[in-house]
């Protein structure tokens, strides 16, 4: 039986200048369909202003004064703070939430609001708790009008309690879009997402998921992740530009990982392919970077770093999953000599052949 005045799902959405974008993301949860459906009254709504210079929290607000008037006062709650950058938005909304479920959308993002609505009733009916829930979700290339939906259904059966200890994972990281955390699981493990740097949500999906037990797969996209823009922390100008909070957020996720508690060796045997690829994009990054001396050379002893900290923490499994990545191995065999013009020929191979961020980056 639903629970009495619960509320199921708390809908966090960081912001900052977000006025161009508060509207749609806003008007993905808030509309005809979520109100002929009674989903809003198992929600909250969580904006919180990164210290914006422009009206985004002016609107923010004007959204909460009409929607907390019709569905409870309580419904959208607008935080201003001063700038943090995204860890301390999501530290903020950890603290704050009231939803059992915990969800972030970014303010130039949007949800489809049919899955919404199914995966919050969904929800809803859990019997137990779920540390985390997974759904696919769409990559939506908005200045070539392409899109990709990204499905998990090849290492998850959907619609079923799995133990994560018997999983297996993709390569791949599994990203914030995908990721619905249990808002208590966050608060018992103390996760605290790293302030003050951009590209944090690396973090935020790797370290809880690496400590939690129980997984629930929904096989419909909920999240819509536009990209493309010039003005996006993901495009590579601003990710030269902002190289080294990239490489922060590696070597701080990489500390952890030898800290934290992981549940599973089939969790810790992906956590450590994430840190893989965290490495292998900071070195595509620093390939792009024409502001660094020998290129080559620092991309050599950034892995060559990795692999001795890893022997130094006695660690031969994580030590064994780095060295074993496909770029890893060309940079040792070539003892990282033309590893710049290696990778960015590779960039351009993927980016013909795959649909891709690096697609947009020539």
């Amino acid at each position: 039986m639903q629970e009495k005045n619960k509320i199921f799902f708390s809908i966090i959405i960081p912001m900052y200048n977000g006025e161009n974008y508060i509207d749609n993301s806003m008007h993905s949860i808030i509309n005809m369909m979520t109100i002929e459906e009674k989903i809003l009254d198992l929600v909250e709504i969580i904006i919180i202003n990164d210290g914006s210079k422009d009206r985004g929290s002016e609107k923010a607000k004007e959204w909460a004064k009409k929607w907390n008037e019709k569905i409870r006062k309580d419904f959208i709650k607008v935080i201003d703070k001063e700038n943090g950058q995204y860890g301390s938005v999501i530290n903020r909304a950890i603290k704050e939430a009231k939803g059992k479920y915990f969800k972030v959308l970014d303010v130039d993002d949007i949800f489809d609001t049919k899955c919404f609505i199914e995966i919050v009733q969904i929800i809803v009916g859990f019997q137990i708790d779920i540390d985390i829930v997974i759904t696919d979700f769409v990559f939506d290339k908005v200045l070539h009008n392409k899109k990709i939906t990204y499905k998990w259904n090849k290492y998850f059966k959907p619609y079923k309690i799995l133990k994560t200890e018997d999983l297996n994972y993709p390569n791949s990281i599994i990203t914030m879009h995908s990721i619905i955390y249990r808002t208590q699981f966050l608060r018992d493990i103390n996760f605290k997402q790293i302030e003050g740097i951009y590209y944090s949500d690396s973090h935020y999906a790797t370290i809880p998921f690496s400590q939690a037990k129980k997984l629930y797969y929904i096989d419909i996209p909920l999240y819509r992740y536009h990209i493309g823009r010039k003005d996006q922390s993901i495009n590579i100008g601003s990710m030269v530009k902002n190289r080294i909070h990239q490489e922060k957020v590696k070597d701080i996720v990489i500390k952890e990982l030898f800290e934290i508690e992981i549940n599973s060796l089939k969790q810790k045997k992906y956590a450590w392919k994430i840190a893989k690829n965290m490495l292998e994009w900071q070195s595509m990054i620093i390939s792009h970077d024409k502001s660094i001396n020998n290129r080559n050379k620092v991309i050599y002893n950034n892995l060559n770093d990795l692999l001795q900290y890893c022997k130094n923490k006695n660690d031969l499994f994580a030590y064994k999953i780095i060295k074993k990545g496909m770029l890893s191995r060309i940079i040792k065999l070539t003892r990282g000599h033309g590893i710049v013009s290696i990778i960015r020929i590779g960039e351009k191979l993927y980016a013909r052949f795959k649909l891709n961020v690096m697609a947009d980056w020539e």
